[in-house]
């Protein structure tokens, strides 16, 4: 790791960009020349949609990630699969999805590990209660470890106040999620799972073409609004030829622990729908649990336990060992 000195910042824009200390801790991120020149295109409100047709269209043509844009692993991490949870809308609980299929998976005795990549809205740190910062070692940038061992990079673990708010164009943060490959140690995964932002722009492209995901799982919500958001999400994937693994529909009923009587607070499943368009492996339901949303406020999801989250992770689980090689060596 470098510190880049203040007076000087050739190093930043002619040179690939790596973590310097002085700029993690103070909210910045090191800039390409070209990635100056975008920000700037961005802040002159300058979109050019036929680049970004051109990516699609580069992503279709070549599945695999494009030599140009994939980021190189950290040399000292070793990572079986790499597991994108997403859902293209927001307020569906997907990073706490992400967040008990960690837990669930760690306790499954698989070595397993989250990349948060809702840089403008990290909120895994507070599911596991973590408050001290990453740190900066001669190998690289190492994840803070949860009280039961899965390791987490976020945004959160490296800005000097968790309530700083993330303020950065789509460059930057492309960058961010770069290194949070490339530079974090993140040793021997047998699962790496993605807290995917929402959307289907810039971002998430950044993160299915830079990185060597598997397969993706998809979180959305029974109403029809939340559905028609998540179509958007899959087609995406089906155009980057990003395997589709499973989808989970959240907050799909509410059953009444008296009687047992279900409820549908936001209209009946539209699973059954999405899995005839998506022919994806696996479906899961995941009812309203207010004991898991109190686990998460709390920051104790590590000592959470319920059947649903379980049965969920061995099921993924066994699907990647069965459908998909190990993409990353």
């Amino acid at each position: 790791m470098t510190d880049f000195p203040e007076n000087d910042k050739s190093d930043l824009i002619n040179n690939r960009p790596r973590i310097a200390k002085t700029s993690w801790y103070k909210g910045k991120m090191p800039r390409t020349k070209a990635q100056l020149l975008a920000e700037k295109k961005a802040a002159e409100a300058l979109i050019d949609k036929e680049e970004v047709d051109n990516q699609v269209s580069n992503r279709e043509a070549a599945p695999a990630q494009l030599p140009s844009q994939s980021a190189m692993m950290n040399r000292h991490s070793k990572i079986k699969y790499v597991l994108a949870v997403s859902s293209g809308k927001g307020g569906v609980g997907k990073s706490m999805i992400v967040a008990t299929l960690a837990a669930a998976l760690q306790n499954l005795g698989l070595k397993t590990g989250i990349l948060d990549a809702d840089i403008t809205g990290p909120s895994i740190p507070t599911a596991f209660n973590l408050h001290e910062h990453a740190y900066a070692s001669a190998l690289g940038l190492m994840p803070v470890l949860a009280d039961n061992g899965i390791k987490i990079m976020s945004m959160n673990l490296v800005l000097e106040n968790q309530d700083d708010p993330v303020s950065w164009r789509a460059p930057i943060i492309n960058t961010a999620i770069k290194q949070f490959w490339t530079d974090v140690v993140w040793g021997d995964l047998d699962v790496l799972l993605i807290d995917m932002p929402p959307g289907t722009g810039d971002v998430p492209l950044t993160v299915f073409q830079a990185l060597p995901i598997t397969a993706a799982v998809v979180v959305t919500s029974p109403q029809m609004l939340v559905t028609t958001i998540v179509e958007k999400s899959i087609k995406l994937l089906e155009k980057l030829h990003v395997p589709l693994l499973a989808v989970v529909e959240n907050y799909a009923y509410f059953e009444c622990n008296n009687c047992h009587s279900k409820e549908e607070p936001f209209g009946p499943s539209k699973l059954s729908e999405l899995a005839q368009i998506t022919n994806a492996p696996l479906t899961w339901q995941i009812p309203l649990l207010p004991e898991l949303a109190q686990a998460i406020d709390k920051g104790e999801i590590t000592s959470y336990r319920n059947d649903y989250f379980y049965n969920l992770a061995r099921r993924i689980y066994d699907n990647l060992t069965e459908k998909y090689s190990k993409l990353v060596n």
